[in-house]
């Protein structure tokens, strides 16, 4: 997790938020693994520096699956 949230800053992004929702049970087989570790990261970020953050994520073979949402001004933290 360190290492994702050092590519985050390193690419000009804030981290604002970080919730680790702990191990759990994938809802299918990914890899050969049927469980995995969930964290939930909110930050902002120019939108030239997202494209390096998906970049670097899918070449990291322990994550297994990453989402990238955009939130509106005024939205709620999730």
């Amino acid at each position: 997790m360190e290492r994702i949230q050092n590519i985050i800053r390193e690419s000009g992004g804030e981290i604002t938020k970080v919730d680790s929702w702990g191990k759990r049970k994938l809802a299918y087989t990914i890899d050969k693994e049927k469980e995995g570790f969930y964290y939930f990261l909110h930050f902002s970020q120019n939108p030239g520096g997202i494209s390096e953050i998906k970049r670097q994520l899918k070449l990291m073979p322990e994550v297994l699956r990453f989402m990238v949402l955009k939130l509106e001004h005024g939205g709620k933290d999730a």
